[in-house]
C-alpha cells in the first residue's frame, strides 16, 4: 500500500506535508496514504476540507482529529475506516457528506453546533455507534444516516430535522441541547437536557467550565463551587440554593441520575455571576463573564 505523496515544489495544484496530499493551499486535504500504518492522525489547521475518498480504505486509524478551520468532510471521506473508532469535530463544521463515515466503528458521535448538513448514510452500518448527537442547527439529514448502528443507539438531538428523522426511522429519540461557556462548548459523557423547562447538565461540568473551585459533601449530598468571591451551594432534590448564604428558590432541583449529579445551568451560572442566553430555536444556552 501507498506509504507517502511526494509532490515536487514546482507542482501547481499539489504539495505534500508528511506524505498526506493537499491543494497547493493546503485547505482541502486530497488524500491520506492507506499504508502510511499510523493509529492517529491530526489534520492540520487551516484545512477546511476533507476530500472525496480522502482516507477510504485505511486500515490502520483507529482515531482522528479534526481542526476548527474544517467546514466539509466531502462523500466517503472515511468509507470503510473498520478501526477508527473515534473522530472529534472542529466547532467550523458545516457539512458532512454521503456515506463519509460508511462502516467504521465510531462509538458516539457529537457533531458540533452550527453544522447545517449530513449525508445520507453518513454514519450507516457504524455497529458499534451507541449515541449521536445532532445540533438544531441542521436542518438537512439524508435517508439512513445512522442505519445499523448498534441496539442500544439512540439519537440525541434538538430540532425539526433531528425529530423527524427519528419518528420516520423509529430510533430512540432524546431531546438535548447544547451549552457554550466564554465560547468553548461543554464537553461531557453525558449530553444536555431539558426537563420542566430547564437545561440540566453534570454539576462538575458548569462549574469547571466556570472556573470554580467544586467540594462535595457525601454525608449532607451538599455540593459547593466558589469562584471570585461568590460561593453557592445545594443539596440533592432541595429546591433551595444558597448564594453566600442566601437563599433562593430553585426551579429545578439537583438530581442524581446515572451516578451524574445534575443541576440546573442558568442558576448555578448566574449563582457565580455570568450571563446566560438561550436560543429556543436551535437549542443553545450561552454563557459568559
Amino acid at each position: 500500500s501507498l506509504k507517502g505523496f511526494a509532490v515536487s515544489e514546482e507542482n501547481p495544484y499539489f504539495t505534500a506535508v508528511d506524505g498526506v496530499l493537499y491543494t497547493k493551499d493546503k485547505k482541502t486535504l486530497v488524500a491520506y496514504p492507506a499504508g502510511r500504518g499510523e493509529e492517529s492522525f491530526k489534520v492540520p489547521e487551516g484545512t477546511e476540507k476533507i476530500g472525496v475518498k480522502a482516507f477510504a480504505y485505511d486500515r490502520n486509524l483507529r482515531s482522528v482529529e479534526l481542526p476548527e478551520s474544517l467546514t466539509e468532510i466531502c462523500d466517503r471521506a472515511f468509507y470503510f475506516c473498520e478501526l477508527l473508532k473515534d473522530a472529534s469535530f472542529g466547532g467550523g463544521l458545516k457539512s458532512i457528506g454521503e456515506y463519509a463515515f460508511f462502516i467504521t466503528a465510531v462509538r458516539n458521535v457529537e457533531i458540533p453546533y452550527g453544522t447545517e448538513k449530513i449525508g445520507s448514510g453518513a454514519f450507516k452500518n457504524c455497529e458499534n455507534l451507541k449515541t449521536a448527537g445532532v445540533p438544531g442547527t441542521v436542518t438537512e439529514i439524508g435517508a439512513e444516516v445512522f442505519r445499523s448502528a448498534s441496539d442500544s443507539f439512540v439519537l440525541e438531538g434538538f430540532g425539526t430535522a433531528a425529530k423527524q428523522y427519528a419518528d420516520e426511522t423509529g430510533v430512540p429519540f432524546k431531546e438535548a441541547v447544547r451549552v457554550i461557556v466564554n465560547g468553548k462548548p461543554i464537553v461531557t459523557d453525558k449530553c444536555a437536557e431539558v426537563k420542566d423547562g430547564c437545561t440540566m447538565v453534570p454539576m462538575r461540568s458548569i462549574f469547571e467550565a466556570l472556573g470554580a473551585e467544586v467540594s462535595w459533601n457525601d454525608e449532607t449530598e451538599t455540593a459547593t463551587g466558589e469562584r471570585d468571591g461568590k460561593k453557592c451551594s445545594f443539596k440533592i432534590g432541595d429546591d433551595k440554593l444558597y448564594i453566600n448564604g442566601e437563599e433562593k428558590t430553585l426551579l429545578s432541583p439537583a438530581v442524581l441520575e446515572n451516578g451524574r449529579t445534575l443541576v440546573h445551568v442558568r442558576a448555578i451560572a448566574e449563582a457565580l455571576g455570568a450571563d446566560v442566553l438561550w436560543n429556543g430555536e436551535t437549542g443553545l444556552v450561552t454563557i459568559t463573564d
